[in-house]
């Protein structure tokens, strides 16, 4: 009689694991209304493996229906990723596609290693790069990046909540803007039509 509790038991824990899954697939389509749901969906390969190992969960369960809609979800998460890696239409007409190197770094407020990091960045030699977690100690740390880096958008806090975007191209607008009462995340908004080299 155990056994069969198990069995059961398990199987409930396995239908929950699969709405779970599938209601954090869908809400991460929902960040561009609501930015804390935008860390949702951040894990779009992994929901494709999840909906996949589920349905096949499911296939040994014979729930035809959780098998097409589960794997029509997976799909639903992979096309964004798969579009990303497949080549574009520039290279396919025989053209290099432009390049643009990106870093996006957490400094963390409490870290003091402003030259080992200022360094990375040099070596890096990015086009454009994200700073979060920016202080005055660290504005002054990459100063010394500025004849790299002529455009910057900076807005460095005492608390963890500073950001800086430094760029070599000038971008068409470049602002911190705030969301709502509490103060934080400062979020910056870049976007630039200039042809990266």
């Amino acid at each position: 009689m155990s056994l069969l509790r198990l069995e059961v038991s398990g199987w409930r824990v396995l239908g929950l694991l699969t709405v779970l899954a599938v209601l954090a697939s869908l809400l991460g389509y929902l960040g561009p209304l609501w930015w804390p749901l935008e860390d949702l969906g951040v894990f779009r390969l992994q929901y494709t493996a999840a909906l996949s190992a589920a349905s096949l969960v499911w296939l040994v369960r014979r729930r035809w229906w959780a098998v097409g809609g589960l794997l029509a979800l997976a799909v639903l998460q992979a096309a964004p990723v798969l579009r990303l890696s497949l080549p574009g239409r520039a290279q396919a007409a025989g053209h290099a596609p432009a390049r643009l190197r990106l870093v996006l770094l957490n400094v963390h407020t409490e870290n003091r290693e402003h030259a080992r990091v200022v360094r990375f960045l040099a070596e890096t030699d990015a086009d454009v790069v994200l700073l979060e977690e920016v202080d005055h100690r660290w504005v002054e740390a990459v100063r010394a990046l500025h004849g790299r880096y002529p455009h910057r958008t900076i807005e460095a806090r005492a608390d963890n909540f500073g950001i800086a975007l430094l760029s070599r191209q000038a971008p068409t607008s470049a602002r911190v803007r705030y969301f709502g009462d509490a103060g934080f995340p400062p979020w910056s908004r870049s976007s630039s039509s200039v042809p990266v080299r």
